[in-house]
């Protein structure tokens, strides 16, 4: 076996452990060396060919995972990183559910119009989501 393959499989390990961790955050958000894992793996996301792989398995977290990304995005570590603040509220902003919706309407005044847009385009998914579950139930009633 390749030393190179044996370098690139211990890799991909350490990201999908890493990458497990996120939901940690949700619970312990100061919790400095996670939140460091997250930055890290979000800088990863946006520069490496590894990228859409380890943004895919984010992403397989759903809402459990939107969390910790929008507290990244409100944490003042994040504002000396913008690309990896940028990529934490996309891929945030696309699987938050209702619960992050405190989270996503203070966000949707952030100085970053970038931020603010996406945090918006969140807020009108969930609400149109929460209207067309309620319709649904009320149909099927």
């Amino acid at each position: 076996v390749s030393p190179d393959l044996d370098v690139q499989r211990e890799s991909a390990n350490v990201q999908s452990a890493k990458i497990w961790q996120i939901p940690l955050l949700a619970v312990d958000q100061t919790d400095s060396e996670l939140e460091g894992v997250l930055e890290s793996l979000l800088i990863q996301i946006g520069s490496t060919k590894a990228g859409f792989f380890q943004e895919q398995q984010v992403r397989r977290l759903g809402p459990a995972g939107a969390i910790p990304l929008l507290a990244y995005v409100q944490s003042a570590r994040s504002l000396s990183n913008r690309a990896a603040r940028g990529q934490a509220m996309r891929i945030a902003s696309e699987t938050a559910d209702e619960t992050g919706l405190n989270r996503l309407r203070q966000l949707s005044s952030d100085e970053d119009q970038a931020i603010a847009n996406y945090a918006k385009e969140a807020i009108e998914r969930i609400n149109r989501e929460q209207v067309n579950r309620e319709q649904r139930e009320i149909s099927e009633r």
